[in-house]
């Protein structure tokens, strides 16, 4: 899969994966004051991605790109808080911060990421 486009071909009986729109990095936006070592990783050219169901209603946004601690692709669970302007992200079970944000869509490998942990996560039904 190449891309997002791609993914939704695969997914499209259950939803739809989408780059997360403006609206809802609002909602989500409020200042983090956590000290840097409650993080657990950088995240590196970074997207922030949004699922939908069948009916269009967001289920949940995640952050997507390349882990430096683990050097390769990431996808982290659900985003809860994202304060942009110190680039840090809390999710439901830790912190990252970001760096060099993505301005387009995913790339392919992140895609393929994507995918890969959108079914492992379905087959334990954690999504």
């Amino acid at each position: 899969m190449k891309t997002l486009d791609d993914l939704n071909q695969k997914l499209k009986k259950i939803g739809a994966v989408e780059v997360t729109t403006d609206e809802t990095l609002q909602l989500l936006s409020c200042a983090i004051d956590t000290p840097l070592s409650a993080v657990k990783d950088t995240i590196r050219n970074w997207n922030m991605v949004s699922f939908r169901d069948q009916k269009g209603e967001h289920i949940s946004t995640h952050l997507v790109g390349y882990s430096e601690n683990q050097r390769t692709e990431w996808m982290t669970s659900v985003v809860v808080k994202t304060d942009l302007a110190t680039g840090m992200i809390k999710t439901k079970n830790s912190y990252y911060l970001v760096k060099d944000p993505n301005v387009e869509d995913p790339d392919p490998e992140i895609v393929n990421h994507i995918f890969y942990t959108l079914n492992t996560w379905m087959s334990k039904r954690q999504v």
